[in-house]
């Protein structure tokens, strides 16, 4: 029970009744059962609370709703964005005006997207100039290559290129008529085994080989070689052999000029020969004339008939009476 006491005051108009000297005459004392009002209190309460719990179920679903509207929606825009600059596409922007975070991100997107696709442009052109030059380059590359193959060609000297282990790398038409190996056929084998039918270096045959002299000093080196062709038959061939250099100094190739001096070298011999038998006929005619006897005679005859076919020994018999 709720109790409420309010004091009685002695007032002018009471002291016709009240002779009390005290101010305060008495006491009213009002009684009020609680249990109403605390049925009241509680439907209040549950009042109150359900529409706070309404109104911030409502609030938050409002928040939801702007949070997805504002943020979550605009990130996904952004991510899906984002997907298709990766996918090439960079035409794409999104556009936003505002000032928020958001929004400040959306700009830093729609500037990169229009940097990339710029950039790309300029990649575009740049690739498109570039594949430009090397296809100009190539025809260049190759119409010089045609050229030098002509020229190679046209050459009436044999020409072939060797590696550093005597494999080699280039012949001419000239030394594929001589020889009977074509180009196809000559890259990859050993340059002995073309020129000279052997499966081991000339060195290991006695004869000076211009590939290593020339790997060794990084100098020219001119010899003279016996070389098969292709009937089986022997050539006299003179060989130019000289450094192919890369950018940096380095000796990467050796190029053989190959020249047949079988001619010559025959037409050299003929001469020699011909001065022996003439320095033979010299010295027979002086023994002839400086002398009458015949075994004088003979024997200058026979010294020089020895020196003109370079023999080691040789006789005279004669036929007759059976004295030799």
């Amino acid at each position: 029970e709720l109790c409420v006491l309010l004091p009685v005051l002695k007032k002018e108009g009471c002291e016709g009744c009240h002779v009390s000297p005290e101010s305060v005459l008495g006491v009213i004392e009002v009684g009020l059962s609680t249990a109403p009002l605390k049925e009241q209190i509680r439907g209040q309460a549950l009042l109150i609370g359900g529409s706070i719990f309404l109104g911030l179920l409502s609030l938050t679903g409002l928040m939801a709703f702007l949070f997805k509207h504002t943020i979550t929606n605009r990130l996904s825009r952004l991510s899906q964005l984002t997907a298709q600059v990766a996918d090439g596409d960079y035409a794409v922007r999104m556009a936003e005006r505002g000032k928020d975070e958001i929004s400040t991100l959306s700009h830093a997107f729609d500037n990169m997207a229009n940097s990339l696709g710029e950039r790309t442009r300029q990649l575009h052109a740049l690739q498109q100039e570039l594949e430009e030059r090397v296809l100009t380059r190539t025809a260049e590359l190759a119409e010089t290559r045609n050229y030098l193959r002509t020229v190679l060609d046209s050459m009436s000297d044999q020409v072939i290129g060797i590696g550093k282990n005597y494999s080699v790398t280039l012949v001419n038409r000239a030394l594929s008529d001589q020889t009977g190996w074509n180009e196809a056929k000559a890259i990859g084998h050993r340059c002995y085994e073309i020129s000279h039918g052997r499966q081991e270096p000339c060195a290991r045959w006695g004869e000076q080989c211009p590939l290593e002299t020339v790997l060794k000093t990084g100098k020219a080196s001119m010899v003279t070689h016996l070389h098969t062709s292709h009937d089986g038959t022997l050539r006299y061939t003179e060989i130019a052999a000289t450094p192919v250099r890369d950018k940096q100094g380095n000796t990467i190739e050796v190029l053989e000029i190959i020249r047949d001096i079988t001619e010559r070298e025959e037409n050299s011999k003929k001469i020699i020969n011909h001065a022996r038998y003439l320095e033979s006929i010299s010295a027979m005619a002086t023994a002839v004339a400086g002398s009458l006897d015949s075994n004088r005679i003979r024997q200058a005859a026979l010294e020089s008939m020895v020196t003109v076919v370079e023999a080691t020994a040789g006789a005279i018999f004669e036929h007759g009476d059976g004295n030799s």
